[in-house]
């Protein structure tokens, strides 16, 4: 897996696999690193989502208690879109006592996360 730093302050980081044709990252920081939702960006161009009305371009599970699902769900579409690949984010930061205000930041920095993501892909 390649690692990259997005955020020194929050100790963030995201590890990227190729797996075949598809993309996995594992986003973990804080002070306690966790598995707390993942989120997948399907690759409707390639037929499989266009050709069934049921079927969307993004699917999540997130865990009971845990709002990790707000850094995985807008990363994973944008990253499948962009990338034209199914793109699979799992997700856990927990910072103890964060505040609303480092949150804010936190969900602020997302398009900078994703540009950092791409630029490694």
């Amino acid at each position: 897996m390649q690692e990259i730093i997005l955020s020194e302050k929050f100790n963030m980081k995201a590890d990227i696999k190729e797996v075949g044709d598809d993309l996995l990252v594992l986003i973990t920081g804080g002070n306690k690193p966790h598995l707390g939702a993942v989120a997948f960006g399907i690759n409707a161009l390639d037929g499989s989502a266009t050709d069934d009305k049921n079927i969307d371009d993004f699917y999540k599970l997130c865990l009971p208690t845990h709002r990790d699902d707000f850094l995985s769900d807008k990363i994973a579409p944008e990253l499948s879109k962009k990338l034209k690949r199914n793109v699979a984010v799992l997700s856990g930061v927990h910072v103890d006592n964060i505040k609303k205000e480092e949150i804010e930041e936190i969900v602020g920095l997302v398009p900078e996360f994703i540009n950092k993501i791409l630029k490694n892909c």
